[in-house]
This record gives structure tokens, sequence and C-alpha cells, in this order.
């Protein structure tokens, strides 16, 4: 066909040239990624620039590209208003870090809610039991780590290791602190991470705290309203 034969010969007229883009800066990314951070905390009414600072060290080292902190930005502002009362927000921010960029990891976070809750020991205990225990509960995490990281490329894994590590997993026996600060690796609070809001069984911490504020008449008309209670 003619037609066919002439759009070929154009075709081979075109030159494509490669154009190979420099990297971005690592200071600009991080500059970037702090803007983002205080925007998403100042719209939750949080101190933001404070928040932010305490967030950086921990995650800026997993983002390489523009496009990467904008696909954090979108989850992150869809997702962190409905739940900074019920979490940790370092922890939070974090592990919505790990799932931009690798599901799976997140999902072997999920899934082994145990050893994120008992972490890395740094100590063994005195007694020969309780040493065995934790012996056995750092090499298992140890495993889990070791497979996360796996998950993610090269530049990226010494970043992850990091974070599994020293920042999400509990690291010592104060199991109260994890609790008051609402830690990914208390008991209480590991599923509020994952369901983007409280348990149905469970009353949310911020209208818990509102509760507390309110006379008893206010909490006996919220008691009615969630078991449609009617007076007859």
């Amino acid at each position: 066909d003619e037609g066919e034969y002439d759009g070929r010969q154009f075709l081979e007229k075109i030159v494509q040239i490669p154009i190979v883009l420099p990297q971005i800066q690592k200071n600009i990314l991080r500059l970037s990624l702090r803007n983002v951070l205080i925007e998403v905390f100042n719209s939750c009414g949080l101190e933001g620039v404070l928040e932010a600072e305490e967030m950086l060290d921990k995650i800026a080292p997993l983002f390489e590209t523009e496009r990467e902190i904008i696909r954090y930005k979108n989850q992150l502002q869809f997702f962190f208003p409905t739940v900074y009362t019920e979490v940790n927000y370092s922890d939070y921010c974090i592990l919505e870090a790990i799932k931009i960029f690798n599901h799976k990891a997140y999902n072997l976070i999920k899934e082994n809610k145990s050893y994120m809750m008992m972490g890395l020991p740094l100590t063994y205990e005195q007694d020969d039991k309780a040493a065995d225990v934790t012996k056995i509960v750092k090499e298992e995490y140890s495993k889990l780590v070791k497979c996360i990281v796996g998950l993610f490329p090269p530049s990226k894994q010494e970043a992850i290791k990091t974070i599994m590590t020293y920042y999400l997993p509990a690291i010592s026996n104060n199991k109260d602190e994890d609790t008051r600060t609402k830690r990914l690796c208390s008991p209480r609070y590991f599923d509020r991470y994952f369901l983007q809001s409280s348990p149905n069984e469970v009353i949310a911490d911020k209208l818990a705290d509102s509760l507390t504020c309110n006379n008893i008449s206010e909490v006996h008309d919220w008691i009615k309203g969630c078991f449609m209670y009617k007076d007859t």
C-alpha cells in the first residue's frame, strides 16, 4: 500500500535524541518534602514546622524525585486528616511513605503485628528463660527487617533498614509510654494505622477526650445516638 509506505518513510526521518535530566539535589528535595509536611500538619491545626522538622531526618532519605513527593503529598492530604488524632504523627507518616514505595512491605508490617510490638530488644534479660525468648524475638524480627529491606531498590535499602530498626518498632519495655504516645508498636493503636479510623468497637480518642469535657446530659445524648435509642 502506497500510503503505508509513505508513512514508514516519514517515520524513518524522525531523529530520536535521548535527553538525560539532571537529578534534583537532595537539599532541594528535602525542602520540598518539608513544605509538604508543614502544609499537611497546618491543615489539621498542628504545629506544622515543629512536626515537619522531627519527621524529615526519618523519611527524607527515601525520596529521590519530585514525583515521589507529590504522590506522598496526595496520599497524606487524603488520609492524615481522618486519623491524626488516633495515631502517632511520626509513625503514621513513616508508614505511609513505606506504602507509596512498596505496598508489599507495608502489608508485611501489617501482617506481623506481634513482632512490631515486641520489636528489636536492645538488651537481654538476666533470667535465662527470658533471655532465650528475647534472643528468639530479636532473630525473628531481624529476619522480618531483612525481608522488607530486600523489597526495595538498593538506593532506598539503607533508609528502610534504619526505619525498621530504630523508628517503627518497640525498642524498650516501656509499653505505657508507647500507648501514651500512640505508637505503632502499641497493642492499643496498631490496628488503627491500617483502618484509616478507629475500629467500630473502639471509642475514638478525639471523641473520648471531648466526652470527658461535657456534662452528663450530653454524654447521655451521645450514648442514645450510638444505640439509636428512642424514648417511649
